[in-house]
């Protein structure tokens, strides 16, 4: 007898503990969907941004055969490294119609690492 109350008590026991991680589940579970979509609006919003200021970029560097290095210095941008500039290009390739429409067939074909490596050659000759 003795033992049948005391397993009733575990048993309730562990029974309130779940529904007290339940409740907390259902607490924490708003704040960190919220938390996860409004990184997911700045990614987009950043990559947005990032693929329109390098339109011009690739504009320089394909169309008028300017180096990095002299793009940067015409756009007056101080702060933009060759690196940044690099990445804004392949950012703005990306993003276009055209440009996917060469990539997406090599990572789809042949693999992603083969893909990859083809895409980064691209990018490369956007300066």
């Amino acid at each position: 007898m003795a033992d049948q109350t005391a397993r009733c008590r575990a048993r309730r026991a562990v029974l309130e503990a779940r529904a007290r991680r339940a409740e907390r589940a259902k607490r924490r579970n708003a704040p960190g969907l919220e938390v996860a979509a409004a990184l997911a609006e700045r990614d987009a919003v950043t990559a947005a941004c990032e693929a329109r200021a390098g339109q011009p970029l690739v504009k320089l560097t394909d169309q008028e055969g300017l180096g990095f290095a002299e793009a940067i210095e015409w756009c007056g941008a101080e702060s933009l490294t060759a690196r940044e500039s690099a990445s804004l290009c392949h950012s703005a390739r990306w993003r276009s119609e055209p440009w996917r429409a060469r990539v997406a067939p090599a990572v789809r074909g042949r693999g992603r690492s083969r893909g990859n490596v083809e895409v980064m050659a691209d990018a490369r000759s956007c300066r």
